[in-house]
């Protein structure tokens, strides 16, 4: 958490992970990367909480597609460390490259704000504070919410995110659905195709050469990004 005297603005993140097994890397790697979002969030002066929320196939894993039990918000680096030890990478339909991203989100957006009281499991009230949510994933959408009734499709989840002013940012190959979203706002880093997402390297000093002479984008950039995000979003917040 950013000192008092200095707080610029506040955050509540959340990272919104698809955990099947094709995953592990990407996992590893936003691991690998956190203390670089909490150092930037502190240094631009944001009082930040995050959470960690995965997600699978909620037709195929009915039971345990949501993974968000013990993952509440904190400011707590070691904390937010230990909700992505608890990730672990299982499941997923292997009939179906799709996962229940829409259900993941439209989840995200119905998590409640907090009233008097501070909930850690709640969003903080809107008004001062940014919420902002990361969707690592390489798979596509599936074409309708399952997990609650309604058959809610993907302009319903948009319209929802938007009605409960939730920053989007989406890092997914290159899929139709990730566009659609980004027309309600979501900024939309396409990574090309889903087998190119274990290829990403962690950071810059992973880099050949010519590699960095090509700008080619590492886990660490997207994370940076990210940071920067949040922090413009919970500034223009605060204002």
């Amino acid at each position: 958490m950013a000192n008092n005297s200095k707080v610029k603005g506040t955050a509540d993140v959340v990272f919104l992970m698809d955990v099947t097994d094709s995953m592990d890397y990407c996992i590893d790697a936003v691991k690998k990367n956190i203390r670089i979002f909490v150092q930037e969030l502190q240094k631009a002066g944001i009082d930040w909480r995050a959470r960690i929320i995965g997600f699978r196939n909620h037709e195929f894993n009915p039971d345990n597609w949501l993974d968000a039990d013990g993952s509440l918000f904190t400011s707590d680096l070691n904390e937010l460390r230990r909700q992505l030890d608890g990730k672990k990478p299982s499941g997923g339909d292997p009939d179906s490259l799709e996962e229940s991203v829409l259900d993941a989100l439209h989840y995200v957006s119905q998590m409640g704000v907090s009233a008097t009281k501070l909930d850690p499991g709640k969003w903080r009230p809107t008004g001062r504070t940014a919420k902002c949510v990361m969707l690592f994933t390489d798979a596509p959408c599936q074409d309708l919410v399952s997990y609650v009734p309604g058959n809610l499709e993907l302009d319903d989840v948009g319209n929802a995110l938007a009605s409960s002013r939730i920053r989007l940012s989406i890092i997914a190959p290159d899929f139709d659905c990730y566009h659609e979203l980004a027309e309600y706002g979501a900024i939309y880093v396409p990574c090309g195709k889903s087998e190119d997402f274990p290829k990403m390297h962690l950071s810059k000093d992973d880099l050949t050469p010519q590699e960095q002479a090509d700008h080619k984008m590492t886990f660490e950039d997207i994370i940076r990004d990210f940071a920067k995000t949040v922090t413009a979003t919970a500034t223009e917040e605060a204002f």
